[in-house]
């Protein structure tokens, strides 16, 4: 027979994952909600214009422009699945819900379960999160990067070894997809 203290936690651990994934549905209901309803905007017809050439072409646009390769050139693979607005734009859709994840994970590690669901759940319905992640530009991925790269920094601080290989990572993806990076590296 179980111990009470081994079904409470059971039971704690299938509700976590079932807030978990009900605050990940609410996150991605609100950043597919009419994602396709506005025509693109002027530097999201930048961010197609540029992702729609070769890799090679996309690096040697992006050296005279102010941001990085990355996002181009993940747009650019993502393409496969149009070019309407709604299929540009669910790119930063699914890296705004992965965010939403990744902040769960980090606020899990440092704070526990019910603090990381809180703080997933703001993050959810935050209006600016919510429309940087309608947009075909690169600020939902940045900011994936950025709370990657903390939650492996706290790994890497507590655990050391290859923690710190993943931090180094998310923070390079991170400075390849926004310079503004720099300022969580520090």
């Amino acid at each position: 027979m179980l111990a009470p203290t081994t079904v409470t936690s059971a039971r704690w651990r299938v509700g976590s994952t079932a807030g978990l994934l009900l605050i990940l549905l609410l996150a991605g209901a609100l950043r597919f909600w009419g994602i396709g309803a506005e025509s693109l905007w002027l530097d999201e017809a930048t961010s197609l214009v540029v992702a729609d050439n070769p890799p090679a072409t996309i690096v040697a646009l992006t050296a005279e422009d102010i941001h990085p390769p990355l996002y181009y050139l993940l747009l650019h693979l993502w393409l496969i699945f149009g070019r309407s607005e709604a299929a540009l734009r669910s790119l930063s859709a699914v890296v705004g819900v992965l965010s939403v994840a990744a902040l769960y994970g980090m606020g899990r590690e440092l704070l526990g379960e019910r603090p990381a669901a809180l703080g997933a759940l703001l993050l959810a319905s935050a209006p600016l999160h919510i429309w940087y992640s309608q947009e075909a530009r690169m600020y939902a991925l940045v900011t994936l990067w950025a709370v990657l790269a903390s939650w492996l920094m706290v790994r890497a601080l507590r655990k050391g070894g290859w923690w710190w290989a993943g931090y180094v990572l998310c923070t390079a993806a991170g400075m390849y997809t926004h310079y503004y990076m720099g300022f969580v590296a520090l």
